[in-house]
C-alpha cells in the first residue's frame, strides 16, 4: 500500500528535503525580517514569529516519531535530525527576541 500511495521510505526523505529547505528559508527571512524591521513592522511580525515557533515544536515531535520509525534507514535518520536542529535553532533565535505585545 505505501509504495501506491508513494510513501515508500526514499518518497519521504525527498519530501522532507524538499519541503523543509523551502520552509527553512521562509524562517530564516521571518528572523532577519523581524531583527531589521523598525517597531512597526516588529510588532506585525510577532503573530508570524508566535505562529511558527508553536509550528516548529509539532515539527521536532513530528520528526522526532519518524526518526524513530525508521532505525535501520540512515537518509530519513540524518534529515529528521538535520531538520529538528534547524527548527530548534529557530525556536533558540525567536525566543532570544524581544517580541512586542499586539493588541
Amino acid at each position: 500500500i505505501r509504495k501506491l500511495t508513494r510513501q515508500k521510505r526514499e518518497d519521504i526523505n525527498s519530501y522532507l528535503n524538499a519541503n523543509f529547505d523551502d520552509y527553512e528559508q521562509f524562517l530564516l527571512f521571518v528572523i532577519n525580517a523581524y531583527e531589521t524591521g523598525n517597531s512597526d513592522h516588529k510588532g506585525n511580525m510577532t503573530n508570524i514569529i508566535t505562529d511558527h515557533k508553536i509550528l516548529c515544536v509539532g515539527l521536532v515531535s513530528g520528526l522526532t516519531n519518524l526518526r524513530a520509525s525508521y532505525p535501520d534507514y540512515e537518509p530519513i535518520k540524518a534529515t529528521c535530525t538535520k531538520y529538528i536542529d534547524k527548527f530548534n535553532l529557530f525556536r533558540g533565535k525567536s525566543n532570544n527576541l524581544t517580541l512586542p505585545f499586539n493588541n
